[in-house]
């Protein structure tokens, strides 16, 4: 994988929670070790996605600032 991409990704999502949290929202980060893939969770207590939010995600150079909270996983 490549690492910087990979920093990137987590940084931008914990950006987005930090931007969209209200006071008594935790955001959570994870690891787990499975043979030999790490797997990266990201959570936060907000309301979630709504779908047209959802289905942009992945489109890159979207000007899309998520007001939607919840869980990604990479």
């Amino acid at each position: 994988c490549d690492l910087s991409r990979i920093k990137q990704a987590i940084l931008n999502l914990l950006v987005n929670a930090m931007d969209v949290s209200s006071e008594g929202d935790t955001i959570t980060v994870s690891t787990e070790k499975e043979n030999d893939h790490i797997m990266i969770s990201l959570q936060d207590t907000g309301p979630g996605m709504v779908d047209e939010e959802v289905e942009k995600i992945f489109k890159p150079f979207i000007p899309l600032k998520l007001e939607a909270r919840g869980s990604v996983l990479l």
